[in-house]
């Protein structure tokens, strides 16, 4: 393993720390075991801890029922926080409950629709494209999942993405990576307290650059063998192998083309600054996306 690939490992590890899932029990929904589980993640931001997920987990209308729905109807739906990256064999006792109606949450399409009259059209676009949900997390909780290894990524990590030259990911993929990181839903139908044995960062070629700022991206083929990555919408899109890890995205979409599987990630910057906006200006006065 060269200096580089080291890093990269280095890197990775940091990034598992802050992978977070959502598994929620309802077992009147015939899922498997009983549990749903999400992939997200945990980012800090002006001091405040957030869990990120994808806005469509809530709110989609398919065969399988959006949070928004399912909770609303199951009100005693058990609700907690599975750690992902971390060692699968602690996952049992890693598991932090929590009650969502405790906490505040807003979707960045909806915070979008609050400010479109301050914001540029290209900034009302990536904001509304984001796919984000962000549910700010109460003391009670940092301190739980501070307690079983929870490190979140930070502002410092959301780098414009030409700035940090992610090309480099393809051109020299030993020294440069792009990862997403979450758990397939192919891959949940397991006991909840070892899911963290199918958590995956699975390398990624970029693509393109779309307008709004969505990022376009394939698999770089290697081990595991997986390209349906269906589940891991929500999950952090990372750079790795530069100064420190990057967040470039996250995971919202994938689409079957000729040849395979696209997937798209929403950039990190209009989300991030969204969550930033929000806590500045006070979380109480804002809508939640509830």
């Amino acid at each position: 393993m060269n200096s580089g690939e080291a890093r990269i490992d280095r890197q990775r590890e940091q990034v598992k720390r802050a992978c977070v899932g959502l598994r929620v029990s309802i077992p009147a929904l015939g899922l498997p075991n009983g549990f749903g589980l999400y992939s997200g993640f945990v980012v800090e931001v002006e001091n405040e801890w957030l869990f990120i997920t994808a806005e469509h987990a809530f709110t989609r209308t398919d065969e399988t029922a959006g949070l928004n729905t399912a909770l609303a109807r199951y009100p005693s739906a058990s609700i907690a926080f599975q750690p992902l990256g971390l060692d699968p064999k602690r996952a049992a006792g890693n598991v932090v409950p929590f009650r969502l109606d405790e906490c505040r949450r807003f979707a960045t399409s909806r915070l979008a629709t609050e400010r479109q009259a301050d914001l540029e059209p290209a900034e009302l676009a990536a904001m509304r494209a984001a796919d984000c949900e962000c549910i700010l997390l109460k003391d009670l909780y940092v301190d739980n999942l501070r307690s079983v290894g929870v490190c979140p990524l930070t502002w410092e990590s959301v780098p414009s993405l030409s700035d940090r030259e992610a090309s480099k990911a393809v051109d020299a993929p030993g020294d440069r990576a792009i990862e997403v990181c979450g758990v397939p839903s192919s891959l949940t139908t397991v006991e909840a307290e070892t899911a963290g044995l199918w958590f995956y960062c699975l390398p990624l070629k970029l693509e393109s650059v779309d307008n709004p700022p969505i990022l376009e991206l394939s698999r770089l083929w290697g081990e595991p063998d997986i390209d349906d990555i269906k589940g891991m919408s929500g999950g952090p899109v990372v750079y790795l192998g530069a100064d420190q890890p990057y967040l470039v995205g996250i995971q919202i979409a994938q689409i079957k083309r000729e040849g395979g599987y696209v997937y798209r990630a929403a950039m990190s910057v209009p989300f991030m600054e969204s969550i930033r906006f929000w806590i500045q200006m006070g979380a109480e006065n804002l809508p939640s996306g509830e």
